[in-house]
């Protein structure tokens, strides 16, 4: 049997998620959104020029058109 090690050495930094993208626009987008400020992390919303009145767009911290 064939034994898989961890990639990181011991006492290896690892960095913390602090903000995350969400590239949906449904009821699932909403919910990834609140998910997310409970655990304190900062949201990214991407919308096209139909979206631009679109909930997830406001829901987010941070919106952006591409």
């Amino acid at each position: 049997m064939r034994r898989f090690t961890s990639s990181y050495a011991a006492g290896a930094q690892c960095l913390a998620i602090t903000k995350i993208l969400v590239a949906n626009r449904s009821e699932i987008a909403i919910r990834v959104f609140r998910a997310a400020n409970e655990l304190g992390l900062k949201t990214v919303a991407i919308w096209a020029e139909e979206d631009k009145y679109s909930l997830h767009r406001f829901k987010a911290d941070e919106s952006y058109q591409v």
